[in-house]
């Protein structure tokens, strides 16, 4: 399937791109995952989660499914007051009735783009496994900021602008994807330490916010 979509894997060409280029790309991506969250709710409905309820169950089994990844001791020890005290970010959505389709997983290796006019374009998406429908569009903010942007703010800035975001761009933001991030139910934070430029020796999630999520 996946050789007759149109493009390669971004992953086999990232090397080849300066900044500019992969801002032009997250741009690109920005705009499709709009139009993704813009699909209508009955096409999506056997995905839709019971969103008070996941992050629930996502909270109360947060630490123990970070101890068992090996998360650094020092962040394991201020998890849970770092969930408590930022609880607040996930309010606005939570009781919220809509939903919108999110992809969850955009990393270098899910996305297709294409050689034009001598420069790579965004062309799709591909692996949708773990995609879910929830109330709260800043799930999938999440992993462009940390598996695009790689610590560079243009980068998710042109993401952010591609979206058409409307919101702030400031800490709070920052602490609501770090939150989403937390919880989510697939990933390991560990990988995220490792591959981020600057987190492997952080040892707080106040470090880490500007870090993983750069603006």
């Amino acid at each position: 399937m996946i050789e007759k979509l149109d493009g390669v894997m971004l992953s086999s060409v990232l090397t080849e791109l300066t900044v500019e280029e992969r801002c032009d790309i997250t741009l690109e991506l920005g705009q499709f995952s709009k139009q993704l969250h813009r699909l209508p709710e009955q096409n999506i409905e056997g995905l839709r989660l019971d969103w008070p309820d996941f992050i629930r169950l996502q909270t109360d089994k947060c630490h123990e499914k970070r101890k068992r990844q090996g998360l650094p001791e020092p962040l394991l020890e201020e998890l849970n007051a770092y969930l408590a005290q930022h609880t607040d970010k996930l309010l606005p959505y939570l009781n919220q009735s809509n939903a919108h389709l999110i992809h969850t997983d955009l990393h270098l290796g899910n996305l297709l783009v294409k050689k034009h006019e001598g420069r790579y374009r965004f062309t799709g998406i591909i692996d949708f496994g773990d995609a879910l429908a929830c109330p709260d569009p800043v799930f999938e903010f999440t992993s462009p900021a940390l598996l695009l942007a790689l610590g560079e703010p243009s980068i998710f800035h042109a993401y952010l602008d591609g979206y058409g975001y409307q919101g702030k761009r400031d800490t709070g933001l920052q602490q609501h994807m770090m939150m989403l991030s937390l919880l989510r139910h697939t990933g390991d934070m560990n990988y995220m330490l490792q591959h981020v430029p600057g987190c492997s020796e952080e040892n707080s999630w106040q470090a880490l916010e500007a870090k993983f999520f750069p603006l």
